[in-house]
């Protein structure tokens, strides 16, 4: 009754394992569960009525136990192969994660770096153009000093042709060379004085 009672359990098992093959890899704990336990436990059974029957069974009886200790190996074995086909399933496509989350993280990295470059380049070019801003406003300021040093010589200009002038009319008008040797020192201290002024 024993060993009918495992021969068909081991029928069982080996349909349990075909259809086990053909699922995904979340059908390990599946195979641990519902075939490695329930074989670990027969085994367990067929060895402990091995020990029990020891003196009573016969030769015919020992061999069919024997063989059915040898089908049971057979299938833990097999049962070991699905198992490692399933475990090396999971790790590959672990891996593969692994290796798409990588690509994503590089591309990532190579987003953030061109967006610091676009903006070290923006940067770049508005500090580039603060400084023009500043150089044109000093050459529109040397450009307005200019343009008033050359006011103040024209009007120098012009206010030495005037006292030339009334020199002149004084000369006509007195006839005194003392007066004019006064005035023209008058005149030369005066424009002296102005072009002093003009280099500060």
């Amino acid at each position: 009754m024993l060993v009918n009672s495992v021969k068909r359990n081991n029928l069982e098992k080996i349909r349990a394992i075909a259809a086990l093959e053909k699922e995904e890899r979340g059908g390990a704990w599946l195979v641990i569960v519902k075939v490695v336990i329930p074989l670990i436990l027969a085994m367990l059974v067929i060895s402990s009525g091995n020990a029990s029957n020891a003196g009573n069974a016969s030769n015919s009886g020992n061999a069919s136990n024997a063989s059915v200790a040898g089908k049971l190996v057979k299938q833990v074995k097999l049962v070991m192969q699905v198992m490692l086909v399933l475990l090396i399933m999971l790790v590959m496509k672990v891996m593969l994660v692994m290796q798409v989350m990588l690509v994503m993280l590089v591309k990532l990295v190579m987003q953030v770096m061109l967006v610091m470059q676009v903006m070290l380049v923006m940067q770049v070019m508005l500090v580039m153009q603060v400084m023009l801003v500043m150089l044109v406003m000093q050459v529109m300021q040397v450009m307005l000093i200019m343009q008033v040093m050359l006011v103040l010589q024209v009007m120098l200009v012009m206010l030495v042709m005037l006292v030339m002038l009334v020199m002149l009319v004084l000369q006509v008008m007195l006839g005194k060379q003392v007066m004019l040797v006064k005035l023209v020192m008058l005149v030369m201290w005066v424009m002296l004085v102005i072009q002093v002024m003009l280099v500060m």
